[in-house]
């Protein structure tokens, strides 16, 4: 919850520039919540892509800058298929647009490549993933990266409960290892 500004001015423009070449802005449901981004252009000028939230159960929070700002600049929510109709109704009537996505497992994950395939077939081609972990993870899983950028902060926090950039199970052994 105290995420904000770990870089500085010249990695936050640069964001914003690579977020005027993509087609649309992807975070997980939990980065939602813990930072209630905006995912918009604002330290230099160009297009707002659609801005994207991977929310199987539809729990993002109504009062929050995407939702809030839904009608302006779209955001769609990525949800279970059979997430809750009263919050994707209570969605849709604030101008958000919800793609249903089929279960991945038992839990909570989504079937990511689905989802994207859908993106797609919407003419989404370039989608730039600002985290979190879990969600990186999971696309990784699904094959669905195709290229990496990190900032690294002159920062180090660190200790054995800090979350790494890929979170999920990651892989045991290194000829098993994610290649760009």
């Amino acid at each position: 919850g105290e995420s904000r500004w770990i870089s500085g001015l010249e990695a936050r423009r640069k964001v914003h520039e690579l977020r005027t070449l993509v087609d649309a802005v992807a975070i997980g449901f939990r980065t939602a919540r813990a930072d209630d981004p905006e995912l918009t252009v604002r330290h230099v000028e160009g297009r707002q892509p659609l801005r994207i939230v991977v929310d199987p159960f539809a729990e993002i929070d109504v009062e929050s800058r995407l939702v809030r700002t839904a009608p302006e600049i779209p955001l769609l929510v990525m949800v279970h298929a059979e997430a809750d109709p009263v919050r994707v109704t209570r969605l849709v009537d604030l101008g958000v647009e919800v793609e249903a996505v089929k279960a991945a497992d038992s839990g909570r994950r989504l079937h990511l490549l689905d989802g994207w395939r859908a993106l797609a077939r919407r003419g989404v081609r370039r989608i730039m993933v600002e985290g979190g972990g879990g969600l990186i993870a999971q696309l990784l899983g699904w094959d669905c990266i195709d290229q990496t950028l990190a900032f690294v902060a002159p920062k180090m926090i660190g200790g054995q409960f800090a979350p790494t950039p890929v979170g999920g199970e990651g892989k045991a052994f290194m000829a098993e290892a994610w290649r760009f």
